[in-house]
């Protein structure tokens, strides 16, 4: 119980710390009158009835604009907040500052096909036209719509999946958002873009796994398919053997490094689970 209590008192400390430089971050890209998107994190934690208490990992903001990217990085490389072990991949530029993870985002998410890659690329660009204002802690920050904020937690469950392996946070925020947002929501349209980007198989198994283990109501769900409860099982399999990220297990770790061969990997794990169970 003590050691419970410890790691809570800590996940709170870590969210105070992360509104701290939340703010720190904004009101420097203020200065170039940026205001990059807030992507999952802190955004999700309000939807909590507890915020605080939401296990915090990193910050990451979203460059809407054509040029924002480079400025962004610049003005942080003027103040000196960059350094030598920061990574740069085709999708973000990964830094530290005050001992928290912020990652600047030039793609939001790179889709597995590069036929759904252009179509996402098409709806990122609708979403950004329609992005709102809110206050998180003491900063106004930018969010998505909700619409493509449904979409894109989705997305960004499929491709961890794909990858390393989930823990039930990921779903844990998808689902409270779908529940806050889903009734101010055009559903039609949410599947017609699922449609678009190959994304209904997804939708449905992680909704039959809210729905069965989260106590989400089918009517939040936009699609719910009860042929779906038995892959939401053994998906309940794979996030309790692999552990948040695939940490729990070495299965994950033995992932070849090239991107292709990762996802043939993975599709090996899967296999496993959704074919031969």
């Amino acid at each position: 119980l003590l050691r419970w209590y410890g790691l809570v008192v800590k996940i709170e400390n870590v969210y105070h710390k992360h509104l701290d430089v939340l703010a720190h971050i904004y009101g420097i890209y203020a200065e170039l009158d940026l205001c990059p998107v807030l992507l999952k994190g802190l955004g999700v934690a309000a939807l909590y009835p507890e915020p605080e208490r939401r296990q915090c990992g990193d910050i990451d903001l979203y460059a809407p604009e054509e040029d924002a990217y480079e400025r962004m990085k610049s003005l942080l490389a003027q103040r000196n907040l960059l350094g030598d072990d920061d990574e740069e991949s085709f999708k973000h530029y990964h830094f530290r500052m005050e001992g928290v993870v912020i990652e600047i985002h030039r793609k939001i998410a790179k889709m597995l096909s590069p036929f759904y890659e252009r179509r996402f690329r098409q709806l990122t660009a609708e979403a950004m036209a329609q992005r709102q204002t809110v206050r998180i802690g003491e900063v106004e920050v930018a969010l998505s719509p909700s619409w493509f904020d449904a979409i894109f937690l989705l997305i960004h469950m499929s491709i961890h999946l794909a990858e390393q392996g989930i823990g039930v946070r990921q779903i844990s925020d998808w689902s409270l958002f779908l529940s806050a947002h889903t009734q101010n929501m055009d559903r039609d349209m949410i599947i017609r873009n699922l449609k678009r980007l190959g994304l209904t198989y997804d939708w449905k198994l992680f909704s039959a796994f809210a729905v069965k283990y989260l106590g989400l109501d089918r009517s939040a769900a936009v699609i719910y398919d009860g042929r779906f409860e038995g892959k939401a099982g053994r998906l309940a399999e794979m996030i309790f053997v692999s552990g948040n990220f695939g940490k729990a297990t070495d299965a994950w770790s033995h992932r070849p490094p090239s991107f292709l061969a990762r996802k043939i990997y993975a599709l090996r794990v899967h296999v496993r689970y959704f074919l031969c169970s």
